[in-house]
């Protein structure tokens, strides 16, 4: 296998692992009052949060994406694939 593949690869993985702890961490700030209430147990509060998670995810990600491909990164500097992995993986070791 290739360097490229090697970061590609470990870029997934780190990017998982981010996604699961700051999705982690929204769910607990937006469920506690919820929770703490007993207005719904935590078991309902995992279930709500994992189905609007991923109805987010589904039928919203496409518009943050382009937020931020057209209005935040300048996608004209990234040339050259090498740097744009680098940088992916720059950005998430560093978060």
């Amino acid at each position: 296998m290739s360097a490229e593949s090697y970061i590609l690869i470990i870029g997934y993985i780190f990017g998982f692992y981010m996604a699961w702890n700051i999705g982690a961490n929204d769910v607990a700030n937006s469920m506690a009052s919820a929770v703490g209430a007993k207005a719904i147990t935590i078991r309902q509060a995992v279930f709500i949060a994992g189905i609007l998670n991923v109805l987010g995810a589904v039928f919203i990600g496409s518009h943050v994406t382009n937020t931020i491909r057209k209005g935040i990164v300048s996608t004209e500097i990234l040339t050259d694939p090498h740097l744009a992995l680098i940088g992916a993986l720059s950005a998430i070791l560093a978060a």
